[in-house]
């Protein structure tokens, strides 16, 4: 009987390990595929001069260069297509 309940305890404790392994292993992926997207948005905020939050700040940049008379050069039409994405215009 002792050796039944060890064999279940032992088993217990793999299995919540296993478990823990695993899920911070698929967190930490998450975090890494998330991480080039949040460094992106936060890379309009530091342009707007923004704190976390003040999404109209960086709202304002957007809509400014949107009524640029160089909003067809290249470098402004892949910001613009990068504040669409973000959700700012």
């Amino acid at each position: 009987m002792k050796h039944l309940i060890a064999a279940v305890c032992i088993a217990l404790i793999a299995g919540g390990a296993y478990y823990g392994a695993t899920r911070n292993a698929a967190d930490t992926e998450q975090k890494e595929q998330t991480r080039p997207m949040r460094d992106a948005e936060n890379a309009f905020y530091d342009a707007a001069g923004a704190k976390a939050g003040e999404t109209e700040k960086v709202r304002t940049v957007c809509e400014n260069f949107a009524r640029d008379p160089a909003k067809d050069a290249e470098p402004v039409k892949s910001f613009l297509s990068k504040c669409r994405q973000f959700g700012f215009l």
